[in-house]
């Protein structure tokens, strides 16, 4: 007979218990084996014991599925040792602990709620930071959620596993979910969900939220805008440049960006300076660099280009600059 193969009579089912709470974690986990009173027992079914195919009367699929999620162990913590505890912190498994946790529900394992543990439930499918833009008193209020089992929860009731977080348990008393994120959350994305939760924006900072807060949030996380909230459009920049013809045949030209938000438009520095309004776009603004002509009065050379801050010219070259490039800058759209 082959390793795991035996009939139905001799074969003992497995299950993993989870329970809610500990000194050091919010979920642990331990494997279990049937006993012969028809209860659940954690003896002979220790982490290490679920590696020996031959002998046990275990369903195989089951041993094999604990076994590979018993296996993180060694790959993401210092437990390495035999003989360690058996219930262990579900942090100590890694972010591969949800597509290991999937297996197992699927193989057929029990899942078994330990002390003071409601029923538990694995979620079969991701759960997803969200963040919602709703009208409130004087402005809007942005706030970082988690969308679980088909319902957006607040940060505040769930609770993040593994740091950076790679997923949640959320305990609404009835049932104990747990469900893993697509991917562990980046560095912003953590920050969202912790020291973000929710900000109220006044009216009045609205626009700039919408240029300079607002893009980069999109690109960390979904965001979901209130049917009743309207948010200014942020434009693309533009390239600003001043020109100015002094006595002496002398043109100065005084260079930086022009971000428009709605209806309002905000000039910025050729370079960043402290105090100025957070609207940048460092990508934006070094393309609109490449495509202006490349000559000293405009653009610094170097690995990525940068905008003069300024620029005199005098005679011929001042003479050159208006009959030859100055039109030039008139009809490009891009220059202001």
């Amino acid at each position: 007979m082959t390793a795991g193969v035996r009939p139905p009579e001799e074969i003992t089912p497995l299950a993993l218990q989870v329970e809610r709470g500990g000194p050091d974690a919010a979920v642990t986990l331990r494997a279990l084996t049937m006993g012969a009173r028809g209860k659940w027992i954690k003896t002979g079914a220790a982490w290490d014991d679920l590696a020996n195919v031959w002998g046990s009367r275990w369903d195989e699929d089951q041993r094999r599925a604990l076994n590979e999620l018993g296996r993180l162990r060694l790959a993401y913590s210092s437990y390495y040792y035999r003989g360690g505890p058996d219930l262990l912190s579900i942090t100590l498994f890694g972010p591969a602990v949800w597509s290991a946790l999937r297996r197992v529900v699927e193989s057929g394992v029990g899942i078994v709620s330990g002390r003071d543990t409601p029923p538990v439930r694995i979620l079969a499918d991701p759960v997803e930071l969200v963040t919602g833009i709703t009208a409130a008193s004087g402005g809007i209020a942005v706030e970082t959620g988690v969308l679980a089992d088909g319902r957006e929860l607040s940060v505040r009731q769930v609770e993040m596993i593994g740091e950076p977080p790679h997923g949640v348990s959320v305990d609404d008393g009835d049932e104990l979910l747990l469900g893993g994120f697509a991917k562990q959350l980046s560095s912003a994305q953590a920050m969202l969900s912790r020291r973000y939760r929710r900000i109220e924006i006044p009216a009045d900072d609205i626009p700039l939220f919408a240029a300079g807060f607002l893009p980069s949030l999109r690109r960390a996380v979904s965001v979901a805008v209130a049917d009743d909230v309207e948010l200014p459009e942020a434009h693309p920049p533009v390239v600003r440049v001043e020109v100015s013809f002094l006595p002496g045949h002398v043109t100065e030209l005084r260079w930086g960006f022009r971000y428009g938000i709605g209806d309002q438009v905000i000039d910025v520095a050729a370079v960043p300076t402290r105090g100025e309004p957070d609207v940048r776009d460092a990508r934006a603004e070094t393309e609109l660099v490449r495509r202006l002509p490349q000559r000293p009065w405009a653009v610094l050379d170097g690995q990525t280009p940068r905008l003069v801050a300024a620029w005199r010219m005098r005679g011929p070259e001042s003479a050159v600059f208006v009959s030859d490039w100055l039109p030039v800058l008139e009809d490009d759209d891009a220059v202001v």
